[in-house]
């Protein structure tokens, strides 16, 4: 046939027109506003921290109207504070608290941990009480904590000792509906996981870790206080108040507030963490010197807060030992106290920071149920001031949402074989249909061939974990200096990006008059790190953000062929700077050699014993992505 008749109408033939008309329109578009997404999203990180932003007071942001946050009447007296000599040696001090709680009525025993690290096993020893709710079944329960090393690396004595004290205290009152579980724990956050672990009934939760069975039981804990108050000294200048939990998680909003609303009833000085970052604080000081007026503080103020509470949450690194709570659906907090070493005011007693724990249990008391009106997801400046999920979530998608279009525009490039205009049919007048030339249908379409793309983003992925097993198969090779072990990283990075499109070509075969293949392989790297950072984005959004600011404009800047040598040089290494290796490059230059190594064992003890997961996204998600990208510009 000379022609091909379409069994359409010439109106259809126009609807149809007008609707790829639209979609070539609306492609441009987004073609040239989609880098504004992610202008967009930083500037609503920066807009969001505006004090006008957040919720502001304690009052309007507890949402769980029978927790009565510092409204019941609490009784705990200077008489009632008993304070000991808390042994250093684990056996002993186990016998001490025993002895303990077992005099005050509680149900006490101990549990035994032991933990290997290569050839030597360590012991450690947990002590827990239970005070039996008087006026209900106890199928509820309330968790008090204090670990004996605090996040501080302090002894935590003074924190045992308050423990201890309203251990004693607690029994003399009939009005608890809650079970109450006082638990002392040893060997750090192993040894409050391992209690929790065998609470919940799972007695074998690492290889390396071996547990003796809990005796005995209350009921479901529901909420959580753990108690960190280092030293011997008196009294404290203030409390700090720890949120961020493993991996980003958090208890639910309302428990801070209640906490920090028990502390303002006694006048307590409270504040979200213990004190700001160096850094920070150095940046409010310099603006602060150039006089820029109150608006423009409180604004530099809410912004180091901001920054420095995602900055935590990104990490996933356990703050202190309530972090390993929102695991069991625990809602708990850590309060902690605060000493200036050249303040001589201090007035934080053991008798206010008791009240400040009686006032918080009875609120917990007061609930009928498990918390649920108010947020799990939020970001903190101040204990005082949050921002809710609705809020934030829209910054940190915009910074991402452009990876997902830029991807669709690359793939559907290319796909008809003949332009719109050649593809538009004529109206036969006598017919009254359709008319094309021979051959021609709007449903052909060029062939996509992804082998190639798809071979190297597995390489990426093969090659990255490959390099992570070796890292931690074999530790001793992590005690050279950071600055070799980023040199190794770096020109491995460097070898794979130019190796890998030659050495694949032998064995993926791709014919040149198929559409390019680097826009295939940019679209599928694209539409992966898009889906990756909006993910993790509704996990961990401070962690999506700080991947994605980063990546996001170097790759709409750098992703992209060239035949000039230097360009291709200059690409490939903002590139690099952009992935984890630079990242790490940044921390090693901000924090110097003993400081990022400090962060990194962290994180890695986290990844290890407390099944963190922000090393496994970075590494098996985000890094292979960056280093396809590379490939991109240096094979191509």
């Amino acid at each position: 046939m000379g022609s091909l008749i379409s069994k359409a109408t010439a109106t259809d033939a126009q609807r149809i027109q007008r609707a790829r008309a639209t979609l070539v329109r609306a492609l441009a578009l987004v073609t040239r506003i989609g880098p504004l997404l992610s202008v967009f999203g930083l500037l609503g990180l920066v807009a969001i921290a505006h004090s006008s932003v957040s919720k502001k007071g304690y009052p309007n942001n507890i949402d769980e109207n029978a927790m009565l946050p510092a409204q019941a009447s609490v009784y705990f007296a200077p008489s009632d504070v008993r304070m000991h000599s808390v042994p250093r040696d684990s056996d002993e001090r186990a016998k001490l608290l025993l002895n303990q709680l077992q005099s005050a009525g509680l149900d006490a025993a101990t549990q035994h941990i032991w933990v290997s690290k290569g050839n030597a096993t360590e012991k450690f020893t947990n002590v827990y009480g239970i005070v039996r709710a008087p006026r209900a079944s106890g199928t509820e329960s309330v968790l008090l904590s204090a670990p004996w090393i605090c996040s501080d690396d302090q002894f935590n004595e003074n924190g045992f000792n308050y423990l201890m004290s309203l251990a004693h205290y607690i029994p003399k009152f009939s009005h608890w509906s809650k079970d109450l579980i006082f638990l002392f724990s040893d060997g750090g956050l192993i040894g409050t996981r391992a209690w929790l672990e065998a609470y919940h009934g799972f007695d074998e939760f690492h290889p390396d870790v071996k547990v003796s069975p809990i005796v005995y039981h209350g009921g479901v804990i529901e909420e959580a206080l753990n108690v960190e108050f280092p030293g011997t000294h008196s009294r404290y200048d203030t409390i700090g108040i720890y949120v961020q939990g493993l991996n980003g998680q958090q208890p639910n909003a309302d428990v801070p507030m209640t906490a920090a609303a028990a502390a303002s009833s006694y006048s307590v000085p409270v504040r979200l963490h213990r004190s700001r970052s160096e850094t920070g604080q150095n940046a409010v000081d310099f603006m602060r010197q150039l006089n820029m007026g109150k608006p423009v503080m409180d604004y530099v103020e809410g912004a180091v807060g901001l920054a420095e509470f995602m900055s935590i949450q990104a990490v996933g690194i356990p703050m202190a030992h309530h972090a390993l709570f929102p695991k069991f659906k625990i809602e708990g907090v850590t309060i902690a106290g605060v000493k200036d070493d050249q303040s001589t005011s201090a007035t934080i007693d053991a008798q206010r920071v008791c009240l400040v724990i009686e006032s918080t249990l009875r609120s917990f008391n007061s609930l009928l149920e498990r918390l649920h009106h108010a947020f799990w997801f939020y970001m903190m400046f101040t204990i005082y001031d949050y921002l809710p999920i609705a809020f934030y979530i829209a910054p940190v998608i915009l910074l991402s949402a452009n990876l997902v279009f830029q991807a669709f525009l690359l793939f559907t490039e290319g796909e008809f074989v003949l332009s719109a205009k050649e593809l538009e049919p004529t109206v036969d007048e006598k017919l009254k249909l359709l008319v094309r030339p021979a051959g021609v249908s709007s449903f052909l379409k060029s062939p996509r061939p992804l082998q190639l793309p798809i071979a190297i983003v597995s390489l990426c992925y093969s090659a990255v974990w490959i390099c992570y097993r070796l890292a931690t198969g074999y530790p001793s090779y992590l005690d050279q200096p950071l600055a070799v072990l980023l040199g190794y990283a770096a020109a491995l990075q460097f070898a794979v990006s130019i190796l890998a499109v030659p050495t694949l070509r032998l064995f993926v075969k791709h014919p040149e008059s198929q559409p390019e293949q680097w826009k295939l392989l940019k679209s599928l790297t694209y539409s992966a790190l898009g889906a990756t950072l909006l993910t993790i984005s509704t996990l961990n959004p401070s962690l999506s953000a700080l991947l994605a600011l980063p990546i996001v404009p170097a790759a709409y800047i750098a992703a992209k062929p060239s035949k000039n040598v230097a360009v291709k040089l200059f690409r490939m290494l903002l590139l690099q700077a952009a992935s984890p290796v630079g990242l790490l490059g940044l921390l090693l230059l901000g924090l110097g050699e003993s400081g990022a190594r400090h962060v990194l064992q962290h994180v890695w003890m986290v990844e290890y014993w407390l099944e963190g997961w922000c090393v496994g996204a970075v590494v098996c998600a985000f890094w292979p992505l960056c280093l396809a990208l590379q490939i991109l510009v240096a094979g191509f």
